[in-house]
Parts: structure tokens; C-alpha cells; sequence
């Protein structure tokens, strides 16, 4: 991981800079994926929502030593998986459906992203997925919401202690 970061850093332009440290990012996230999934396989985890938390955290970890914020729509798609995967466990919901929705949402989600990172500067990318988020979920809530018994509801507040600003339960 090291030399992928150091090969990023040698770019000779700002721009060949740049989309060499993203490439570095998402060879260590896809790593960090790989490393949770052999974890999955060797039954290392007693619950989907167990299992998911040391996901959202592993890749929190990862955002952390790049010294990035993990921006508002990853929080989003974190935090819901989390509470998707407890209703899995708890049997509200199948997992090939749970994971049907979630994909469903992810791609919406990265369709949105897409539309940010375009029209959006830097300075003001957070603020905005904020907003969309708010709007999204205000939208489509009864899409997503999985069980209506027990529904998940998404909130956005003023940010835990790892600068959280998006909640799933």
C-alpha cells in the first residue's frame, strides 16, 4: 500500500496527482474489503449486523489514516446497512431481498454522488450531500425502508463524536 501511495504522490501534474491517490484509496479500500470478506467466510462474525459494523469501521479506519472525512453519502450507506443487517438477523426481513434493496439504494445514491461531484466545488461537496440526502431520503423513505413493522428511519443531526452527521436505525 505504501508504494501505491508513494507512485501517487509522483504525479507530475496536480490532475495525475490526484487520480493517483484516488486509485491508492480504492486499492486500499477494495484490500480492506477483500480482508473483511475472508473474514466473513471464516465465520468470524455471529451477526449480518456484526459483520457490518466491523465493515463501516475497517473502512473508517481507512478514511482515517488518509486523513479524509467519510463524506455524507457513505455515512448514509454505512449506517443503513447496519440497520438493514439487524433486521436481516432478526429475521424481518430475507437477506437476498435486504440485499436487493440495498443495491437498489446504492446505486441511487452513487447516481447522486455523480451528480455532486459535477456541479458541486469541493468547499461546499459535504453541505450538499447533506442536503440531497435530507430530500433523498425525505422522498423515498417508504421505498426503503425495508419492514414496515419495523421501519428504518434515517435522520440527519449535528454529528457524533466521529464527526457522524447521518444515522440509520
Amino acid at each position: 500500500m505504501l508504494l501505491a501511495m508513494l507512485l501517487a504522490a509522483c504525479g507530475t501534474s496536480q490532475r495525475e496527482r490526484e487520480v493517483g491517490w484516488k486509485r491508492a484509496l480504492q486499492m486500499e479500500l477494495d484490500a480492506t474489503r477483500d480482508q473483511w470478506e475472508a473474514a466473513v467466510a471464516a465465520g468470524r462474525f455471529s451477526t449480518n449486523a456484526e459483520a457490518m459494523r466491523d465493515l463501516k469501521a475497517r473502512y473508517e479506519q481507512v478514511y482515517a489514516r488518509w486523513a479524509l472525512p467519510v463524506d455524507p453519502f457513505s455515512q448514509a450507506l454505512f449506517s443503513y446497512a447496519v440497520a438493514l443487517a439487524g433486521r436481516v438477523d432478526r429475521g424481518s426481513i430475507p437477506r437476498q431481498q435486504a440485499n436487493q434493496i440495498y443495491d437498489t439504494l446504492k446505486s441511487e445514491i452513487e447516481a447522486e454522488r455523480r451528480i455532486v461531484s459535477a456541479d458541486t466545488p469541493p468547499g461546499q461537496r459535504e453541505e450538499v450531500m447533506l442536503q440531497r440526502w435530507e430530500g433523498f431520503w425525505a422522498t423515498h423513505q417508504q421505498t426503503y425502508q425495508a419492514t414496515p413493522r419495523n421501519p428504518i428511519r434515517c435522520s440527519v443531526n449535528s454529528g457524533d463524536a466521529e464527526g457522524h452527521r447521518i444515522t440509520c436505525e
